[in-house]
């Protein structure tokens, strides 16, 4: 199954969960069964409740470290309800099902702060084992890690804010994630990590103002898909994807992070389809991985728009890739790259070259820690046809010339061709 129709299936189940397995819908929402006044035990009301029962708590603060194995909602008054941690190494709010076959009990959060998680374990909110939950209009904030989750855990997340952890949210084991209209910003290591073959989905997110490292990152045998999401602002790369982790971006914009846009390492693959990446060092890199680029935007990079190194590979179609500060499109030595229906415009070099001597700035290579032999060759492959890119002298130009070498003139004809340099297999 693609990752498109797996994120619609996830959608579907999320809802059939939503609306089945006992979270209330807002416009539908059962009566307290209890309310805690500050200076009471949520604790206590929790372990005295029934599956099903909904905790109203009241306007106020609470001390205290909150341990969830049934299925009951626990509701913030719109005023304000905090829930702070206070002993080190240990989550604020844990939600722990102990077996499968636990789809029908849920958990639902609604409308509480959640902080004062500290120290390794110090969680806002953890899930494990085959817990189930939700939470709606949530901030977490100021905790270890924001939201982590393990074992087969699932978690739906609806305009919720995860802010100043030092991660934001955490995925390991098997676990999966949804995302929906969440805030996600100003959490210093990292905003999300996904990784063993764990499953995370973004809808209409935004993700930014990480302090030190990366937006967000895919790795293991992870899935990540990001839809309608803003990625901008964060320190390090705005995704990495590496190992063989997948990663598809629909509709999203990923600009201004403090280094580059998208990189895919490894074996693993990223798909982008409309989506804008702008204002980085390099839009999209390439080391070893494959990527797919659909109908996307790649501009105003000081670096590369997209840059292949060796034993990437590229597909790119129908996409604009411009006004970048050095080529448009930099292929390593065995980079493979199928390249149709491209705008390939306005760059500071060439709209597409080849890693070889004479199409490298000599300068540039040295302070990337490149050394080019004269005798040394593309070993790659490249077709394409119907592609737009211009020469110096033509409207959007590109500076130095359209392509590098002349060989690679196919790419702008409409019978297009093809530049194969990769060595046989002497055993074929």
């Amino acid at each position: 199954m693609s990752s498109s129709w797996r994120h619609v299936a996830m959608w579907v189940a999320v809802l059939a969960f939503v609306t089945t397995g006992g979270l209330a819908m807002a416009e539908d929402q059962p009566g307290c069964t209890v309310t805690v006044q500050p200076g009471e035990s949520i604790q206590a009301a929790i372990d005295a409740a029934s599956s099903g029962d909904v905790i109203c708590l009241a306007e106020g603060e609470w001390e205290e470290h909150l341990s969830i194995e049934k299925s009951i909602t626990l509701r913030g008054a719109e005023d304000g309800v905090t829930i702070r941690g206070y002993e080190a190494n240990v989550p604020v709010v844990t939600v722990y099902f102990p077996a499968e076959g636990n789809e029908q009990k849920a958990v639902v959060l609604q409308e509480l702060t959640i902080t004062g998680g500290s120290g390794t374990g110090g969680a806002g909110l953890e899930l494990k084992g085959a817990a189930r939950a939700e939470a709606e209009d949530c901030t977490i904030f100021g905790n270890r890690s924001g939201v982590v989750l393990s074992d087969t855990a699932r978690l739906t997340l609806s305009s919720c804010t995860i802010t100043e952890n030092r991660h934001g949210i955490e995925l390991r084991d098997s676990a999966r994630i949804a995302v929906q209209d969440g805030e996600i910003n100003h959490n210093y290591s990292h905003g999300i990590s996904v990784t063993d073959v764990a499953y995370a989905e973004f809808t209409d997110t935004s993700l930014s103002a990480t302090q030190w490292g990366m937006g967000a990152e895919a790795s293991g045998s992870a899935e990540l898909v990001m839809v309608g999401c803003n990625v901008e602002g964060n320190n390090g790369v705005g995704l990495k994807v590496r190992n063989t982790a997948q990663v598809e971006l629909i509709d999203c914009t990923i600009t201004e992070n403090g280094s580059d846009g998208v990189e895919v390492w490894d074996s693993a693959i990223a798909k982008l389809s409309g989506c804008s990446l702008s204002d980085h060092i390099t839009g999209v890199v390439l080391s070893g991985g494959r990527v797919e680029i659909t109908d996307s935007s790649i501009s105003r990079n000081s670096l590369y728009g997209i840059w292949l190194t060796t034993n990437a590979r590229a597909t790119i179609v129908n996409s604009t890739i411009s006004a970048n500060g050095a080529d448009g499109i930099q292929l390593g030595h065995e980079a493979e790259a199928a390249i149709k229906g491209t705008h390939v415009t306005a760059n500071g070099r060439y709209g597409v070259a080849l890693q070889e001597y004479q199409c490298a700035d000599a300068q540039l290579f040295a302070l990337l820690g490149i050394t080019l032999d004269e005798e040394e060759k593309f070993a790659g492959q490249v077709v394409g046809m119907g592609n737009r890119i211009p020469g110096p002298d033509e409207p959007d130009g590109n500076r130095e010339g359209a392509i590098c070498p002349d060989e690679l003139a196919f790419l702008m004809t409409e019978e297009g061709g093809e530049l194969d340099r990769r060595e046989e297999d002497p055993e074929g």
